[in-house]
This record gives C-alpha cells, structure tokens and sequence, in this order.
C-alpha cells in the first residue's frame, strides 16, 4: 500500500512540475526597415516645346544600381513599365540635373525620377506635373551675370559666347551660355580693349570678333578664339577701322562693309589664309549703312535696313560674291511710310531656313508699329507674327543669333528663346 501511495506522489509531483516550467517563445522576425534610398523631384525648369531640365536629388543611394533616370507621360498613374523612361546611366550623383528631351509641344506631362536597384527593386521620386510650351512663343532663359548692350555672340559646339558690349562697370570676361544646363559662366579676361558695336561669327569650330569701337576710337583688329584650350590669337588686321559695320559668313569668308566715312567698299576676309581683299562697293545705291542688319541665303549675302533715311525697312541689297556685285530689291515692311527726315532704323534680322526674322523698333516709318515679322526668300512675302518678350520692340543694343534653327536673344541682362512654329 505504501508503495502505491509514493508512486501516485512521484507522478503527481512530475506533472505538477511539468506545468509550472514554460517554454520560451519562439523568436519574432525583425521589423522591416523602409528601403534608404530616397529620390527627390525639386524642379522642372528650362521649359521648352520639346525638352525640360529636371533637378533633384538622391539620397542614401547603395551601390549596385543597375539604372536609374527620368520617367514622364500624359497620365497621372505610370511606372516604367507604360511610361516613356530616360536613362541617365548607373552612376547616381547626389544632385541630379539633366536636359530630356522629345516631348511634344504645348502638352501636359507629369514626371518622376526611378532608380532600380541591384535587387531589381524600383524606388520613384514623387511626380511633378509640368506643360511644354507652344510654338511661336518665347521661351525665358537665366539671366546674364552682367547687363549689357550692343554685345557681341558666337555659338560653337552649341554654347553660346558673349563678349559684352556696354557695361558699367567695364567688364572684360567672355561670357558662356549652356542651354542643356540653363547656366552661365564666364572665362579669363579678354586681351582685347572693352569695345562695342564688333562684328562676330564662328567658323570650325572657334569664335571671332573683329572691329568695334569704345566711345572714343574705332578698331580694325580681329581675334580667333578657341574653346578647346580658352586661347585667343590675334588676326590680321582689317585694313580700316569699323564699328557698326554689316556682316556675313560665305564659304570660309567674312564680308564687313564700313559704316560710312567716306568709304562703301566691301571688305573681304579669308580665315584659312588670314588676308584681307578690298572689293566692290556698295556706294551707287546706299550711302549709309550703319546698323545694317545682315544674313546669308544660297550663298548670297543679304543686308536689310540701314540708318540711310531712303532705305531704312524698305530694300534688301545683295552681294554675289563670285561676281563682286551688288544688287537691289525694294521690298518695304508693311506698313512702311517714307520718312521725311533721317530716321534710325534699326532692326535685328535672324535666317532660319527660308525666312528671314526681322524685329522692328522704329513707329514712325511703320504704321502698323514695332513688332517681330517674317520674310519668306521663297515668296518674297512679308508677314508680321507678334512682339518680343517684355519689350514691344527689341533693336537698340539686343544681341540675336540663329541657334539651332530658333532665335536666341539676350537683351542688357534678359535672355530668350524663340521658338518657331514648325510648317
């Protein structure tokens, strides 16, 4: 009996035993922790009819990335997988900035930032809505570092230089636009007295200005630039001294015509062999030609008005250089009202395929006013299609240049982009 009763008790002291120890819990998996990696959409800028500069930033980015960019389209909901994707490359920056490009003209888009990870884990920025601008508009760039007037410009490798004309205080840096960037820069001092009223073009792949005049002196020095090294060569000399003098580019030869003073000579200049050749004159039909504004089309240089009462808005001379002859075409701007007295005329012109933009500061002779107007080669037809930017009339002192088949305007310290509407 006794060994039963302590039998029962072992039992009843094991199971007892048994209950009060508790097994430990199983382990709980650790809590997730949100992805590093964080993009940031901070602008969309330089707002063109087909291209926007985006800017951001990407933070706390792993290594591994196996392509990060920009995505954009019409809807509000995308992803990379049904939106037009942009790749910028697997090397991320911490500040992103880049010009994208084919977009259409005055249209709605919203866009984000992506970055795909080593993982094939997609990370956005939040998207921003943004409109593309219509044709036939001006487009507002950054503002130049320093106001100036009567500047001068040259494009090459699709920057834009300015060596700055009027400025106070005087200012002798070279000036560097960069549209991919909507940036300025300036580079070393120019060895070149501060001047106004210069001539300038570019020519394979390095700038020029020639010419000119400070207030007190005129000049007849030519200099080459070259962007690759930030050199300047000194040229032979133009063989007088020029400001204000019209000015075209045919075949490796620039043409100046002097403005006024007694000589209406042509004056040629060969870039290849650096000579000057006096040619033919213009004096038999035009006896001024300060603020000539000039262009070029099939190999014929055109100058249209000039601060001559008779011609100002009224008649295009051409020069065939093959020939070394000038030629007439009346062809007022409409609205043209003969002047009675000596009338600045001034105008800036701009050749963009076969028309020619031609801005118009002058009321007096004009009736229907300043404005911006077109001149068809082809029709010989005039047609006028709005304003300038800010200002009814740009002339006196504005610096306008083909740019890739659109107008780039810099104005004291404003800079704009006309952009055509395409036929």
């Amino acid at each position: 009996m006794k060994k039963h009763l302590l039998s029962l008790f072992v039992l009843i002291t094991f199971f007892s035993c048994k209950d009060s120890v508790k097994e430990d819990p199983a382990p709980k998996p650790p809590t997730p922790i949100a992805d590093p990696t964080r993009l940031f959409l901070d602008a969309v800028s330089g707002i063109l009819d087909n291209s926007v500069i985006v800017v951001g930033k990407a933070l706390d980015v792993d290594e591994g990335t196996k392509d990060y960019g920009f995505v954009y389209s019409k809807k509000e909901e995308f992803d990379i997988n049904n939106g037009t994707k942009v790749s910028f490359g697997t090397t991320v920056p911490g500040i992103l900035s880049s010009r994208v490009e084919g977009f259409e003209p005055d249209t709605e888009y919203n866009g984000k930032f992506y970055l795909i990870k080593k993982d094939n884990e997609v990370v956005y920025s939040a998207a921003k809505q943004f409109k593309t601008l219509a044709q036939g508009t001006w487009a507002s760039l950054a503002s130049m570092p320093v106001q100036a007037d009567f500047s001068s410009v040259f494009i090459v490798d699709d920057l834009v230089y300015i060596v700055p004309g009027m400025v106070a205080p005087s200012d002798k840096k070279l000036y560097v636009y960069d549209l991919k960037s909507d940036k300025w820069s300036s580079k070393g001092d120019l060895p070149f007295s501060t001047r106004y009223h210069s001539n300038a073009f570019s020519y394979k792949g390095k700038g020029y200005v020639m010419l000119g005049t400070d207030g007190d002196n005129l000049y007849s020095d030519v200099w080459e630039y070259n962007p690759a090294d930030d050199k300047w060569t000194k040229k032979a000399n133009c063989p007088v001294k020029m400001s204000r003098a019209s000015g075209f580019l045919i075949d490796g030869t620039y043409y100046v015509l002097r403005e006024g003073n007694n000589d209406y000579h042509t004056y040629a200049y060969d870039i290849e062999s650096d000579t000057w050749t006096k040619k033919n004159s213009i004096y038999n039909e035009w006896s001024v030609r300060g603020f000539g504004n000039s262009f070029v089309y099939n190999g014929i240089g055109y100058i249209f008005n000039s601060d001559d009462k008779h011609k100002a808005y009224e008649q295009f001379a051409a020069y065939d250089p093959k020939a070394d002859s000038w030629s007439y075409t009346r062809s007022p701007v409409p609205g043209y009202v003969p002047p009675s007295n000596v009338t600045s005329g001034r105008a800036e012109t701009v050749m963009i395929k076969d028309k020619v933009y031609i801005s118009v500061n002058s009321t007096s002779i004009l009736s229907e006013g300043q404005g911006m107007y077109t001149y068809d080669m082809k029709t010989l037809t005039w047609e006028k299609i709005g304003t300038f930017p800010k200002y009814s009339s740009i002339g006196n002192g504005a610096v306008l240049t083909n740019y890739n088949d659109r107008i780039f305007l810099n104005y004291r310290n404003s800079t704009y982009l006309y952009i055509p509407v395409q036929q």
